[in-house]
């Protein structure tokens, strides 16, 4: 099944832009941020914090390879068991993985967005870190003392789209204490009412 899905998508893989490599990050962009923050924040969260960098994550070229070498036994590990259906790799989404992968390594930076809800404290990843600094132990009890509202922080990457965008593939880190957070490469689909909504994730690393 996942040759045949493949080999159908071969010459849209050929004629797929590689479209959101550009400096500023688009309005399209921040609906998507939004739409994660807003679906995998739980229903009570008044706040989170966001990592105004975007990430250069290396983790998910596992899901290239396997893409790329059909290895269904390693897209299935990746998936944790939840089927693989013929959405996800149909050929919009194997166009957004190709742009995703493709994407320009410039950085780029999330703004503060009052579109964000719950609200988000959009902070450095250096601020951050400091909070770690010298007492890692201690970092998340002064993380929580400078935000005491959130719950959450996210990180993310950059945005592969479809040609159409209809599909889009993008890089999430969340974490929640110290033992207590995942990094996911997330398949997105826009539904019929103009949202986005998670149609697959691949599972990069969890603690």
């Amino acid at each position: 099944m996942l040759s045949k899905l493949l080999v159908a998508s071969v010459a849209a893989l050929v004629l797929c832009p590689f479209i959101g490599t550009g400096q500023q990050l688009s309005r399209l962009d921040y609906e998507l941020y939004a739409e994660i923050i807003r679906s995998e924040s739980p229903p009570t969260a008044k706040a989170v914090v966001v990592i105004r960098e975007l990430v250069a994550e290396g983790e998910s070229r596992i899901v290239d390879s396997a893409i790329r070498e059909r290895d269904e036994n390693v897209l299935a590990l990746l998936s944790w068991g939840v089927p693989l259906k013929p959405a996800v790799l149909d050929s919009s989404s194997l166009q957004a993985f190709t742009s995703y992968f493709g994407r320009s390594g410039a950085d780029a930076q999330i703004n503060n967005q009052p579109s964000f809800s719950p609200s988000a404290y959009v902070i450095s990843k250096r601020k951050f870190n400091d909070f770690f600094k010298n007492d890692a132990l201690r970092g998340w009890k002064r993380f929580h003392k400078a935000f005491p509202l959130a719950d959450e922080v996210f990180e993310f990457s950059r945005i592969g789209y479809s040609k159409h965008l209809d599909k889009a593939v993008v890089y999430r880190a969340i974490r929640r204490n110290e033992l207590n957070g995942n990094g996911m490469l997330l398949l997105l689909e826009k539904t019929s009412d103009n949202r986005w909504s998670v149609i697959h994730r691949f599972t990069l690393w969890i603690n």
